[in-house]
């Protein structure tokens, strides 16, 4: 930490794109041929070494997002343009992501929410956000509950039948005078 804190903020931005493209092209590369380390395909292996390219690429969506609200701030907060720039570049690495970790997607886009808020971003373009975010939340968590089967409530369900005719039947055995 003490080595970054060193780093002159210049270097950073002129490393930013370097980074950005680097990380789409491997979290594009993990999609096609990720390897699969402890059930999950998300990890890349170069040159001996294992790694999650989203790691990579939440670094440089920050970057990437602190230069754009830094360099288009006004006196009255950031450019209401900045919102559709932050909007594209976050939205195609957070859908690269998701594929991968929804969890990680989730916390990169509350993060990028924050850092708008902190950027002063124009208070009604982040309402939208959010009300488009509960929205589309809402929608999944419907269509989950309306199309989804749970098979594993079913076959506890069955289980339990099953157990239940099973000690009604042994009890019929033990004691054959009295009927349930």
């Amino acid at each position: 930490m003490v080595v970054v804190l060193n780093i002159k903020c210049r270097y950073f931005k002129l490393i930013t794109p370097i980074v950005l493209g680097m990380s789409i092209l491997m979290l594009i590369w993990v999609l096609v041929a990720g390897q699969s380390t402890n059930g999950a395909s998300r990890w890349i292996s170069f040159a001996g070494i294992q790694f999650q390219p989203s790691e990579l690429g939440k670094g440089a969506l920050v970057l990437a997002i602190a230069q754009i609200l830094s360099a288009m701030q006004t006196e009255h907060g950031a450019d209401r343009k900045a919102f559709k720039y932050i909007m594209w570049l976050s939205g195609g690495i957070i859908l690269l992501i998701l594929g991968e970790n929804l969890s990680t997607a989730m916390l990169i886009g509350l993060t990028v929410v924050l850092m708008m808020f902190v950027g002063r971003v124009p208070f009604n373009q982040l309402g939208r956000l959010i009300g488009f975010i509960v929205l589309l939340g809402v929608f999944v968590l419907s269509m989950v509950m309306l199309v989804g089967d749970d098979k594993k409530a079913e076959d506890e369900l069955s289980a339990k039948q099953n157990l239940t005719e099973q000690t009604v039947a042994a009890q019929q055995e033990e004691s054959p005078g009295i009927h349930w």
